[in-house]
């Protein structure tokens, strides 16, 4: 083989080592955004759920009771 097309394969052989490692990089960065992406989320909707959770019924007017935190339906009958 010529020296040029030994020179040839092997700095397309880099190149393309290279490549396959900047593409893993970006995969990796893409997995662990959709990581933290997904756990921002599940935190989100659990604040959500629980600061539901922890005042269900607490739309009421001041000064009226509800006993056992009934809606307001079950109470009038």
């Amino acid at each position: 083989m010529s020296k040029a097309l030994i020179i040839t394969l092997t700095l397309s052989s880099i190149y393309f080592e290279k490549l396959r490692q900047v593409r893993r990089i970006q995969l990796i960065k893409s997995i662990k955004s959709a990581a933290m992406n997904n756990a921002n989320m599940e935190r989100m909707v659990e604040d959500l759920l629980g600061h539901h959770q922890q005042q269900p019924y607490n739309d009421q007017p001041q000064g009226e009771e509800n006993p056992d935190n009934a809606p307001e339906e079950e109470v009038a009958n």
